[in-house]
Protein backbone atom coordinates (compact mmCIF):
# COMPACT_ATOMS: atom_id res chain seq x y z
CA UNK A 1 0.00 0.00 0.00
CA UNK A 2 1.24 3.13 -1.19
CA UNK A 3 1.99 5.71 1.90
CA UNK A 4 -0.68 8.06 0.09
CA UNK A 5 -3.16 5.36 0.33
CA UNK A 6 -2.34 4.79 4.04
CA UNK A 7 -2.83 8.27 5.26
CA UNK A 8 -6.06 9.01 7.49
CA UNK A 9 -8.69 11.76 5.43
CA UNK A 10 -7.35 13.85 8.44
CA UNK A 11 -4.22 13.59 7.75
CA UNK A 12 -5.05 14.50 4.59
CA UNK A 13 -7.50 17.47 5.40
CA UNK A 14 -4.63 18.50 7.69
CA UNK A 15 -2.29 18.40 4.67
CA UNK A 16 -4.52 20.35 2.07
CA UNK A 17 -5.23 22.81 4.79
CA UNK A 18 -1.60 23.35 5.92
CA UNK A 19 -0.53 23.62 2.03
CA UNK A 20 -3.29 26.57 1.75
CA UNK A 21 -6.00 24.53 -0.06
CA UNK A 22 -8.93 25.32 2.45
CA UNK A 23 -11.56 24.40 -0.16
CA UNK A 24 -10.22 20.96 -0.35
CA UNK A 25 -10.00 20.75 3.43
CA UNK A 26 -13.42 22.15 3.83
CA UNK A 27 -14.92 19.89 1.01
CA UNK A 28 -13.59 16.55 2.11
CA UNK A 29 -14.27 17.47 5.74
CA UNK A 30 -18.11 17.97 4.51
CA UNK A 31 -18.07 14.95 2.75
CA UNK A 32 -16.79 13.07 5.42
CA UNK A 33 -19.97 14.55 7.84
CA UNK A 34 -22.18 13.66 4.95
CA UNK A 35 -20.94 10.20 4.51
CA UNK A 36 -20.93 9.45 8.13
CA UNK A 37 -23.11 10.73 10.37
CA UNK A 38 -23.43 8.28 13.14
CA UNK A 39 -20.07 8.19 13.61
CA UNK A 40 -18.88 10.70 16.65
CA UNK A 41 -15.20 10.61 15.90
CA UNK A 42 -15.77 11.56 12.12
CA UNK A 43 -18.79 14.27 13.26
CA UNK A 44 -16.17 16.15 15.67
CA UNK A 45 -12.88 16.08 13.18
CA UNK A 46 -14.62 16.92 10.34
CA UNK A 47 -16.40 20.26 12.50
CA UNK A 48 -13.42 20.98 13.90
CA UNK A 49 -11.72 20.75 10.18
CA UNK A 50 -14.70 23.17 8.91
CA UNK A 51 -13.99 25.68 11.90
CA UNK A 52 -10.31 25.77 11.99
CA UNK A 53 -9.92 26.16 8.61
CA UNK A 54 -12.35 29.18 8.61
CA UNK A 55 -14.45 27.62 6.27
CA UNK A 56 -17.78 30.23 7.22
CA UNK A 57 -19.67 28.82 4.22
CA UNK A 58 -19.80 25.85 6.09
CA UNK A 59 -20.01 26.75 9.73
CA UNK A 60 -23.87 26.07 10.05
CA UNK A 61 -22.97 22.63 8.79
CA UNK A 62 -19.92 22.68 11.74
CA UNK A 63 -22.47 24.24 14.59
CA UNK A 64 -25.01 21.44 13.68
CA UNK A 65 -21.95 18.37 13.80
CA UNK A 66 -20.76 19.71 17.24
CA UNK A 67 -24.04 20.32 19.11
CA UNK A 68 -24.58 16.00 18.40
CA UNK A 69 -20.88 15.91 19.74
CA UNK A 70 -21.64 18.00 22.99
CA UNK A 71 -24.53 16.44 23.68
CA UNK A 72 -22.13 12.90 23.77
CA UNK A 73 -19.23 14.38 25.62
CA UNK A 74 -20.53 18.20 27.04
CA UNK A 75 -17.00 18.34 28.99
CA UNK A 76 -14.63 18.67 25.44
CA UNK A 77 -13.34 22.08 26.09
CA UNK A 78 -11.99 22.04 22.10
CA UNK A 79 -15.76 21.00 20.50
CA UNK A 80 -17.06 23.66 22.95
CA UNK A 81 -14.89 26.59 22.25
CA UNK A 82 -15.32 25.45 18.17
CA UNK A 83 -18.88 25.39 18.51
CA UNK A 84 -18.87 28.73 20.06
CA UNK A 85 -16.99 30.21 17.07
CA UNK A 86 -19.90 28.46 14.71
CA UNK A 87 -22.42 29.32 16.49
CA UNK A 88 -21.77 33.03 17.05
CA UNK A 89 -20.77 33.31 13.26
CA UNK A 90 -23.97 31.69 12.53
CA UNK A 91 -26.02 34.56 14.04
CA UNK A 92 -26.90 32.34 16.89
CA UNK A 93 -25.38 35.16 19.72
CA UNK A 94 -27.12 33.69 22.69
CA UNK A 95 -25.98 30.35 22.13
CA UNK A 96 -22.42 31.50 20.86
CA UNK A 97 -22.18 33.45 24.18
CA UNK A 98 -23.34 30.37 26.46
CA UNK A 99 -20.80 28.15 25.11
CA UNK A 100 -17.89 30.39 25.08
CA UNK A 101 -18.39 30.62 28.66
CA UNK A 102 -18.57 27.41 28.80
CA UNK A 103 -15.25 26.77 27.21
CA UNK A 104 -13.49 29.22 29.76
CA UNK A 105 -14.97 26.96 32.46
CA UNK A 106 -13.39 23.43 30.54
CA UNK A 107 -10.08 24.94 30.14
CA UNK A 108 -9.24 28.32 32.11
CA UNK A 109 -5.85 28.53 31.12
CA UNK A 110 -6.24 28.81 27.09
CA UNK A 111 -6.44 32.30 26.73
CA UNK A 112 -8.01 31.98 23.51
CA UNK A 113 -10.75 31.20 25.14
CA UNK A 114 -11.14 34.66 26.29
CA UNK A 115 -10.67 36.50 23.21
CA UNK A 116 -13.54 34.70 21.87
CA UNK A 117 -15.47 35.18 24.79
CA UNK A 118 -15.49 38.71 24.98
CA UNK A 119 -15.82 39.31 20.82
CA UNK A 120 -18.99 37.48 21.26
CA UNK A 121 -20.04 39.26 24.07
CA UNK A 122 -19.19 42.50 22.04
CA UNK A 123 -22.08 41.14 19.26
CA UNK A 124 -24.51 40.86 21.68
CA UNK A 125 -24.35 43.95 23.85
CA UNK A 126 -22.72 42.26 26.60
CA UNK A 127 -20.00 45.34 27.10
CA UNK A 128 -19.29 44.63 30.52
CA UNK A 129 -18.20 40.58 30.03
CA UNK A 130 -16.65 41.88 26.86
CA UNK A 131 -14.19 44.22 29.47
CA UNK A 132 -13.92 41.70 31.67
CA UNK A 133 -12.63 39.20 29.49
CA UNK A 134 -10.59 41.10 27.45
CA UNK A 135 -8.81 42.49 30.81
CA UNK A 136 -7.91 39.46 31.78
CA UNK A 137 -6.29 38.76 28.49
CA UNK A 138 -4.67 41.78 28.70
CA UNK A 139 -2.98 40.95 32.49
CA UNK A 140 -1.76 37.06 31.14
CA UNK A 141 -0.37 38.87 28.02
CA UNK A 142 0.28 42.87 28.33
CA UNK A 143 1.65 42.74 25.00
CA UNK A 144 -1.32 41.29 23.11
CA UNK A 145 -2.49 44.89 20.99
CA UNK A 146 -5.55 43.31 19.73
CA UNK A 147 -6.49 42.24 23.51
CA UNK A 148 -5.76 46.35 25.10
CA UNK A 149 -7.84 47.12 22.08
CA UNK A 150 -10.90 44.68 22.81
CA UNK A 151 -10.94 46.12 26.01
CA UNK A 152 -10.48 49.55 24.96
CA UNK A 153 -13.84 49.23 22.65
CA UNK A 154 -15.85 47.44 25.20
CA UNK A 155 -15.03 50.63 27.67
CA UNK A 156 -16.08 52.96 25.16
CA UNK A 157 -19.20 50.74 24.15
CA UNK A 158 -20.62 50.36 27.83
CA UNK A 159 -19.48 54.04 28.51
CA UNK A 160 -21.63 54.98 25.49
CA UNK A 161 -18.50 56.66 23.29
CA UNK A 162 -19.50 55.26 19.72
CA UNK A 163 -17.93 57.37 17.67
CA UNK A 164 -14.01 56.19 16.82
CA UNK A 165 -11.43 58.90 15.25
CA UNK A 166 -8.79 57.78 12.93
CA UNK A 167 -5.81 59.69 12.17
CA UNK A 168 -4.64 58.10 8.56
CA UNK A 169 -1.84 59.36 6.38
CA UNK A 170 -2.69 63.26 7.93
CA UNK A 171 -6.66 62.78 7.08
CA UNK A 172 -9.09 62.36 10.14
CA UNK A 173 -11.77 59.66 10.02
CA UNK A 174 -14.89 59.54 11.90
CA UNK A 175 -16.41 55.98 12.37
CA UNK A 176 -19.87 55.22 14.06
CA UNK A 177 -18.99 52.10 16.17
CA UNK A 178 -21.59 49.66 16.47
CA UNK A 179 -20.56 45.88 17.29
CA UNK A 180 -23.40 44.39 15.33
CA UNK A 181 -21.57 41.54 13.88
CA UNK A 182 -18.04 39.52 13.49
CA UNK A 183 -17.25 41.58 10.15
CA UNK A 184 -18.23 45.37 11.46
CA UNK A 185 -16.48 44.22 15.12
CA UNK A 186 -13.20 44.14 12.44
CA UNK A 187 -13.82 47.19 11.28
CA UNK A 188 -14.60 48.58 14.82
CA UNK A 189 -11.62 46.90 16.22
CA UNK A 190 -9.31 48.59 13.85
CA UNK A 191 -10.92 52.13 14.35
CA UNK A 192 -10.44 52.30 18.29
CA UNK A 193 -6.88 50.81 17.68
CA UNK A 194 -6.08 54.28 15.25
CA UNK A 195 -6.00 53.18 11.96
CA UNK A 196 -8.25 51.65 8.75
CA UNK A 197 -8.83 48.68 7.67
CA UNK A 198 -6.83 47.10 5.20
CA UNK A 199 -3.86 50.46 4.56
CA UNK A 200 -1.65 48.47 2.21
CA UNK A 201 -4.48 47.86 0.04
CA UNK A 202 -5.86 51.70 0.21
CA UNK A 203 -2.11 53.12 -0.25
CA UNK A 204 -1.98 50.57 -3.44
CA UNK A 205 -4.89 51.66 -4.87
CA UNK A 206 -4.33 55.48 -4.30
CA UNK A 207 -0.77 54.40 -6.21
CA UNK A 208 -2.14 52.52 -9.02
CA UNK A 209 -5.27 55.43 -10.16
CA UNK A 210 -3.64 58.70 -9.25
CA UNK A 211 -6.44 60.44 -10.83
CA UNK A 212 -9.45 58.63 -10.75
CA UNK A 213 -12.75 60.80 -11.39
CA UNK A 214 -15.58 58.08 -10.47
CA UNK A 215 -14.68 54.94 -8.24
CA UNK A 216 -16.91 52.43 -7.52
CA UNK A 217 -17.31 49.94 -4.05
CA UNK A 218 -19.26 46.82 -4.14
CA UNK A 219 -19.58 46.00 -0.26
CA UNK A 220 -18.90 48.56 1.77
CA UNK A 221 -19.77 47.44 4.70
CA UNK A 222 -19.50 50.39 7.05
CA UNK A 223 -17.65 52.58 4.83
CA UNK A 224 -13.97 52.64 5.58
CA UNK A 225 -13.07 52.34 2.11
CA UNK A 226 -15.67 54.64 0.83
CA UNK A 227 -14.48 57.79 2.90
CA UNK A 228 -10.66 57.15 1.82
CA UNK A 229 -11.44 57.08 -1.55
CA UNK A 230 -13.46 60.34 -0.86
CA UNK A 231 -10.79 61.97 1.26
CA UNK A 232 -7.37 60.73 -0.06
CA UNK A 233 -8.77 60.38 -3.83
CA UNK A 234 -11.36 63.07 -4.37
CA UNK A 235 -13.40 61.79 -6.81
CA UNK A 236 -16.32 63.62 -8.58
CA UNK A 237 -18.44 61.00 -8.06
CA UNK A 238 -18.41 58.15 -5.78
CA UNK A 239 -20.74 55.20 -5.74
CA UNK A 240 -21.55 52.59 -3.05
CA UNK A 241 -23.75 49.45 -3.54
CA UNK A 242 -24.36 47.84 -0.61
CA UNK A 243 -26.60 44.78 0.05
CA UNK A 244 -27.55 45.16 3.75
CA UNK A 245 -30.51 47.38 4.33
CA UNK A 246 -28.54 48.16 8.20
CA UNK A 247 -25.02 48.47 6.82
CA UNK A 248 -26.55 51.15 4.24
CA UNK A 249 -27.83 52.97 7.33
CA UNK A 250 -24.40 53.50 8.65
CA UNK A 251 -23.02 54.09 5.58
CA UNK A 252 -25.17 56.75 5.41
CA UNK A 253 -24.57 58.06 9.02
CA UNK A 254 -20.16 57.43 8.69
CA UNK A 255 -20.52 59.74 5.30
CA UNK A 256 -22.65 62.18 7.43
CA UNK A 257 -20.04 62.72 10.26
CA UNK A 258 -17.56 62.83 8.09
CA UNK A 259 -19.03 65.61 5.94
CA UNK A 260 -20.38 67.56 9.00
CA UNK A 261 -16.36 67.30 10.02
CA UNK A 262 -14.19 68.33 6.82
CA UNK A 263 -16.52 70.13 4.41
CA UNK A 264 -14.27 70.89 2.14
CA UNK A 265 -13.22 67.46 0.94
CA UNK A 266 -16.77 66.55 -0.05
CA UNK A 267 -16.98 70.03 -2.10
CA UNK A 268 -18.16 69.05 -5.38
CA UNK A 269 -18.26 65.52 -5.23
CA UNK A 270 -21.72 63.36 -5.72
CA UNK A 271 -21.84 60.12 -2.93
CA UNK A 272 -24.71 57.66 -4.34
CA UNK A 273 -25.68 54.86 -2.35
CA UNK A 274 -27.27 51.56 -4.01
CA UNK A 275 -29.60 48.74 -2.02
CA UNK A 276 -28.28 45.73 -4.28
CA UNK A 277 -26.75 42.43 -4.50
CA UNK A 278 -24.65 42.39 -6.95
CA UNK A 279 -24.66 38.85 -8.79
CA UNK A 280 -24.63 37.16 -12.26
CA UNK A 281 -28.46 38.30 -13.34
CA UNK A 282 -31.49 40.66 -12.81
CA UNK A 283 -34.29 39.81 -10.67
CA UNK A 284 -36.06 41.51 -8.41
CA UNK A 285 -36.72 38.18 -5.84
CA UNK A 286 -34.95 38.56 -2.52
CA UNK A 287 -31.17 37.47 -2.49
CA UNK A 288 -30.67 35.04 0.30
CA UNK A 289 -26.83 33.23 -0.31
CA UNK A 290 -26.33 30.78 2.26
CA UNK A 291 -25.45 32.20 5.50
CA UNK A 292 -25.59 36.04 3.93
CA UNK A 293 -28.36 37.42 5.44
CA UNK A 294 -29.27 39.67 2.67
CA UNK A 295 -33.48 38.40 2.46
CA UNK A 296 -35.07 41.35 0.96
CA UNK A 297 -31.96 42.45 -1.33
CA UNK A 298 -33.27 42.54 -5.18
CA UNK A 299 -30.22 40.95 -7.15
CA UNK A 300 -28.39 43.23 -9.64
CA UNK A 301 -25.75 42.16 -12.59
CA UNK A 302 -23.42 45.31 -12.40
CA UNK A 303 -23.49 45.51 -16.08
CA UNK A 304 -27.11 46.26 -14.94
CA UNK A 305 -26.17 48.86 -12.53
CA UNK A 306 -23.48 50.91 -14.05
CA UNK A 307 -24.84 50.72 -17.44
CA UNK A 308 -25.24 54.47 -17.79
CA UNK A 309 -21.70 55.46 -16.39
CA UNK A 310 -19.77 56.43 -19.23
CA UNK A 311 -16.10 56.21 -17.30
CA UNK A 312 -15.37 54.18 -13.94
CA UNK A 313 -11.35 54.13 -12.77
CA UNK A 314 -11.86 51.85 -9.87
CA UNK A 315 -13.57 49.21 -8.55
CA UNK A 316 -13.73 47.65 -5.06
CA UNK A 317 -15.40 44.56 -4.68
CA UNK A 318 -16.00 42.49 -1.35
CA UNK A 319 -19.00 40.56 -1.14
CA UNK A 320 -18.39 37.15 0.81
CA UNK A 321 -18.17 34.39 -1.75
CA UNK A 322 -19.95 36.01 -4.44
CA UNK A 323 -17.29 37.18 -5.89
CA UNK A 324 -17.31 34.92 -9.09
CA UNK A 325 -21.15 35.32 -10.37
CA UNK A 326 -20.12 39.15 -9.77
CA UNK A 327 -17.33 38.98 -11.99
CA UNK A 328 -19.97 36.67 -14.33
CA UNK A 329 -22.57 39.72 -14.36
CA UNK A 330 -19.84 42.30 -15.06
CA UNK A 331 -18.11 41.43 -18.78
CA UNK A 332 -19.55 44.15 -20.47
CA UNK A 333 -18.86 46.96 -17.73
CA UNK A 334 -15.08 45.50 -17.82
CA UNK A 335 -15.04 45.34 -21.36
CA UNK A 336 -16.35 48.60 -21.70
CA UNK A 337 -14.90 50.86 -19.25
CA UNK A 338 -11.75 48.78 -18.33
CA UNK A 339 -11.60 50.38 -14.75
CA UNK A 340 -8.33 49.36 -12.32
CA UNK A 341 -10.09 46.33 -9.74
CA UNK A 342 -9.17 45.27 -6.38
CA UNK A 343 -11.29 42.54 -5.37
CA UNK A 344 -11.07 40.04 -2.49
CA UNK A 345 -11.43 36.39 -3.14
CA UNK A 346 -11.81 33.39 -0.49
CA UNK A 347 -9.66 30.69 -1.15
CA UNK A 348 -11.79 28.35 -2.16
CA UNK A 349 -12.41 30.35 -5.10
CA UNK A 350 -9.32 31.38 -6.23
CA UNK A 351 -8.61 28.77 -9.06
CA UNK A 352 -12.55 30.19 -11.18
CA UNK A 353 -11.11 33.52 -10.09
CA UNK A 354 -7.48 33.20 -11.90
CA UNK A 355 -9.45 31.28 -14.64
CA UNK A 356 -11.32 33.72 -15.76
CA UNK A 357 -9.15 36.63 -15.74
CA UNK A 358 -7.93 36.10 -19.23
CA UNK A 359 -11.87 36.11 -20.58
CA UNK A 360 -12.15 39.22 -19.22
CA UNK A 361 -9.21 40.94 -20.37
CA UNK A 362 -7.19 41.23 -16.99
CA UNK A 363 -4.23 40.19 -15.20
CA UNK A 364 -3.23 40.24 -11.49
CA UNK A 365 -0.93 43.12 -10.22
CA UNK A 366 -0.15 42.46 -7.02
CA UNK A 367 -2.03 40.20 -4.29
CA UNK A 368 -2.51 41.12 -0.49
CA UNK A 369 -2.89 38.06 1.51
CA UNK A 370 -5.07 37.50 4.38
CA UNK A 371 -5.91 34.78 6.35
CA UNK A 372 -8.72 33.09 4.92
CA UNK A 373 -9.26 35.36 1.98
CA UNK A 374 -6.54 37.25 -0.55
CA UNK A 375 -6.94 40.86 -2.18
CA UNK A 376 -6.40 40.92 -5.75
CA UNK A 377 -5.59 44.28 -7.94
CA UNK A 378 -6.28 43.37 -11.32
CA UNK A 379 -5.10 45.59 -14.24
CA UNK A 380 -6.34 45.91 -17.95
CA UNK A 381 -4.26 43.85 -20.26
CA UNK A 382 -3.36 46.12 -23.26
CA UNK A 383 -5.32 46.18 -26.32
Amino acid sequence: MSAQAAESPWTVIARKAAAGDLAGACSDALRALDERPDDPATQRAAALAIVQTASFHAFPVAAAALDKVLLRDPGDADATAAAAYAHWLSKDLDKAFALAGRAIVLAPDVLSHYERYSLIALTSGRYVEAFVAAALQCNARPEDARARTSAELARRMAAGETVASVDFDGKRYLFQLTCADGQRLTSDICHVGGTLVEGRELRAMRAAVPTAEVIVEIGVLAGNHLMYFAKEMRPRRLVAVEASAPNLKLIARNVALNKAADPASFDGMEIVLMHAFVGDRDSDEAAAPEGAGFAGTARRRLDTLLRAESRVDLIKIDVDGAEIALLDGARETLSRLRPTVMIEVERRLETAFLERLPGLGYRVAATFDAAIYRNFLIVPEPR
